[in-house]
């Protein structure tokens, strides 16, 4: 084995033992591990990064960027290619599957998990219907669809102190409450037919 094969094994296996780490420590252990990318660009425009979206300097991405080019670079190296054409396939190999690893499985990842998680403030002028009375001393229950569609049951108050809500009273959300979600009858309430 010549010192070409030596280095790029090397790269790879810490490439793949912070993986290992990075899975451990962030799905077990519930702990994050990312390299801070914040990055002044000296103006104020605003664009469509999200905060949710993962970096290209995620230790994830490095970290499966020298898993392939550990792995490319020793699988050319080996097979008697010139070590300039190994070292050129690594480094292509480094790109490629972190630019895979980037968009292909962290990115849809992130795009999924901030379209499945809605914050309750979300559910303010939203119409339902009580599903059970709100009296004047006790909470009541409203049902309504969220902005996803998804069917959600909430404990409710009515906003007006001291005043009871029919059950199938159509209501909209005004405000969000600790137990649950504060509510006023519709003045002119939509009949579906």
């Amino acid at each position: 084995m010549d010192t070409s094969e030596t280095v790029f094994l090397a790269i790879g296996a810490v490439g793949f033992l912070l993986l290992l780490f990075s899975l451990l420590l962030g799905e077990v252990f519930e702990h994050e591990i990312e390299i801070s990318h914040d990055i002044e660009v000296g103006h104020d425009v605003g664009s469509s990064h999200d905060l949710n979206t993962p970096s290209w300097f995620s230790v994830k991405v490095i970290a499966a960027s020298m898993v392939g080019f550990g792995g490319i670079g020793y699988l050319t190296a080996s097979s008697g290619a010139p070590a300039t054409l190994a070292w050129l396939l690594a480094a292509l190999g480094f790109v490629a599957v972190g630019a895979g690893t980037f968009f292909l499985v962290l990115k849809p990842l992130a795009k999924q998990q901030s379209n499945t998680l809605l914050s309750r403030t979300s559910y303010r002028g939203t119409e339902g219907v009580i599903t059970l009375s709100i009296t004047p001393t006790d909470m009541g229950q409203v049902v309504f669809l969220d902005r996803n569609g998804a069917r959600v049951t909430q404990s409710a108050v009515s906003a007006t102190e001291g005043e009871a809500i029919a059950q199938n009273t159509p209501v909209v959300i005004i405000d969000i409450i600790p137990r649950g979600v504060t509510v006023m009858p519709l003045a002119n309430p939509q009949v579906e037919e």
